[in-house]
């Protein structure tokens, strides 16, 4: 338990005892994982038995309305039989916890998304029958058992909510002026509004997805996360509901979901689609106001901001849905975007997170449909063996290189062989804390070889020398006579160089090492065993072999890559003005995560064994084969030829807002 933790159990135990009732309580446990509230569950120890409750703490602004409109709500559903859980307390003393809370009855079962996603045949449909069932249930209520107070817009009038609820965006908009840049659908919605009378007024969640449903063990449901409860339009809450579960899986789970509810109700739902284009509206707006401004002005927890950059493709599958349905097109949410994986694969460049880390952050990257790799409306897994790649009747011929004959990859050509495997016998020992220089020419080539130690390189504006730093005796340098070759050896040492741009080739070798490379205009070929490499800025070709070890390149400006990674890791990050180039990549045993730039129209091959492919190509010429994995395929377009394979391994491929084929 955190720091933080114990002093919420402190003063948790200190308010609680008021109650003369509860002697002690246990087992508090941290349960957030949402944008808004902080949730806690904890148990209470009586005389005589045992109560499991949750702890419910509203930080941000309106923290006090918002606590009171959750815990009325819910007292109000409970009291009508609606399947809610039980409040008990809401405090709104600030001496407690600063902030005002509730504490609820703790209903004790599982949530029903991973419920639903295990499901399947008949079983499945029950619940998703259940899970609309309640939802229609909850519209079908009347309002005024819920919300006695006067509401804010004549009932009577059919265009009083949507014309309050417009009034209510542009006031958002007004307290908040660089949300302006979301005006162009505000504008489409205002358009529209003489479209959608409003035909009957109901109790509304604004936030029903399968997570906030709770399965006893006998098999009936409680709803939770009563925060937004409200009176207006059902189909505002409906189109919530489809956008989450088309955005966070499949996009089938709009229609499932839908079709699921007219057929409880009876008849079709008018105008949806309209309150579809709300629904992005207001979560665009959330998480733009909350990355620019801060999550708090909108009564969201801070580590909010981190739980939206945790799902950039959610935030791309909105910007896709909007412009499918609208036309419109949010230039500074994609910037956004952009910033967001770039901070990620800048972190992974340095070393500070892991590909693995990396890739959870990116989630295989925004594809355009919102999809999540190998999960099907409500987690039902995809067949194993699928084909895709562009259109169904697009047709081509096309052949892996690696299965043409006498295709080799340059380290396999016959004469081909890394410098370091020649005799090199000359060199000439250097003592600790010196520096070393070599004076070099045009061209020079410069080969190293390194175990058990760091090496850092990197470019730098002198044009003449080579200098070498190192606080070890162990390494070892010298230059040939012709001046056109320097040799570098060290061993259990960290060693800094600077390389001048009148180098024109690298050759390293590295055992047991980690090896950064920046700002290099040079050709560079490497060869790693049990090691980590990380390289940014490189403009001239790359050759890389891996064994046992991690690549991560990150603004990478190379017209030709050549990767061969055995039981290693491979991030590659291309940044423009590439636009053209041949990137060959084989992994035995690891992953590929290739970040490609919009304007990309380069030659790819990518194979790997020991993993499933996860990408997302589409219209786009490309041939995708497979061999025990799961395949999910598509593009925003792609001026890039691709041609991918895998063998129990992994490819992640992104190519955003590409032109071309």
């Amino acid at each position: 338990m955190t720091l933080i933790d114990n002093e919420i159990q402190s003063n948790l135990l200190r308010y609680i005892k008021q109650t003369k009732t509860i002697k002690q309580i246990s087992n508090l446990t941290k349960i957030t994982s949402g944008w808004e509230n902080e949730v806690y569950s904890f148990t209470a120890e009586y005389d005589n038995r045992r109560e499991g409750l949750i702890l419910r703490i509203y930080p941000g602004d309106h923290a006090e309305w918002k606590s009171a409109r959750e815990f009325n709500g819910i007292k109000r559903l409970y009291e009508v039989g609606f399947p809610v859980p039980k409040v008990h307390t809401l405090e709104h003393d600030l001496s407690i916890f600063g902030k005002p809370f509730i504490i609820m009855e703790k209903i004790n079962g599982r949530e029903g998304w991973k419920v639903i996603d295990k499901s399947y045949g008949k079983e499945r449909d029950r619940l998703i029958n259940q899970f609309c069932q309640i939802f229609a249930n909850l519209h079908d209520l009347d309002w005024r058992l819920i919300h006695p107070d006067p509401l804010p817009f004549d009932e009577n009038d059919p265009y009083g909510f949507i014309n309050f609820l417009m009034q209510k965006i542009q006031g958002y908009v007004d307290q908040f002026p660089d949300a302006k840049v979301l005006m162009p659908v505000f504008d489409w919605l205002m358009d529209r509004r003489n479209n959608v009378p409003c035909r009957r007024l109901s109790v509304v969640h604004m936030d029903y997805h399968p997570a906030n449903l709770i399965l006893k063990d006998n098999g009936d449901a409680i709803i939770i996360d009563w925060t937004n409860i409200d009176v207006g339009d059902f189909r505002m809450d409906l189109a919530w509901t489809m956008l989450l579960v088309s955005s966070y899986g499949n996009p089938e789970g709009r229609d499932i979901v839908l079709n699921e509810y007219e057929k409880i109700i009876g008849h079709k739902i008018e105008q949806i689609g309209y309150f579809e284009v709300f629904a992005l509206l207001r979560r665009l707006f959330s998480i733009f106001v909350s990355l620019t401004i801060g999550a708090d002005k909108l009564g969201m927890r801070p580590e909010a901001i981190e739980n939206m950059k945790k799902n950039i493709k959610h935030i791309k599958t909105l910007c896709n849905l909007l412009h499918q349905k609208t036309g419109i097109s949010i230039p500074e949410m994609e910037n956004l975007i952009e910033e967001i994986k770039h901070s990620i694969l800048r972190l992974l460049s340095e070393g500070k997170i892991t590909i693995e880390e990396a890739e959870e952050l990116l989630d295989a990257m925004p594809n355009n449909n919102g999809l999540h790799i190998g999960q099907d409306i409500f987690g039902n897994k995809p067949p194993k063996h699928r084909h895709s790649g562009g259109p169904q009747d697009f047709n081509f011929d096309f052949h892996f290189p690696w299965d043409e004959p006498g295709w080799k990859w340059p380290w396999e050509q016959e004469g081909w062989h890394w410098p370091w495997e020649m005799i090199h016998q000359s060199q000439e020992e250097h003592e600790i804390n010196t520096e070393i220089t070599h004076n070099i020419l045009d061209g020079t080539n410069f080969v190293i070889k390194s175990a058990d130690g760091n090496l850092n390189i990197q470019g730098w504006d002198n044009e003449d020398t080579i200098k070498i730093n190192s606080f070890s005796e162990e390494v070892s340098s010298e230059i040939s006579d012709d001046q056109q070759t320097v040799y570098l050896n060290s061993e259990d040492a960290d060693v800094s160089v600077m390389i001048p741009l009148r180098v024109s080739s690298m050759q390293i070798s590295g055992e047991d090492v980690n090896i950064n490379i920046s700002n290099i205009r040079s050709d560079i070929s490497l060869k790693i065993d049990d090691g980590n490499a990380n390289m940014s800025g490189i403009e001239g070709k790359i050759f890389v072999s891996i064994d046992d070890g991690n690549l991560a390149m990150n603004g990478v400006n190379s017209k030709e890559i050549a990767v061969k990674a055995n039981d290693g890791q491979v991030a590659l990050n291309m940044s423009p003005p590439v636009n053209e180039g041949t990137y060959n990549l084989k992994v035995d045993d690891g992953r590929i995560l290739l970040s490609l730039p919009s304007d990309c129209a380069c030659q790819i091959t990518a194979n790997v064994e020991d993993g499933a492919i996860r990408h997302n190509l589409s219209h786009v010429q490309a041939e995708i084969l497979e061999s025990e994995g799961i395949l999910n395929a598509s593009l925003n377009g792609g001026g890039a030829n691709f041609a991918l394979s895998a063998e129990d391994g992994e490819i992640v491929i992104e190519a955003v807002t590409a032109f071309g084929n």
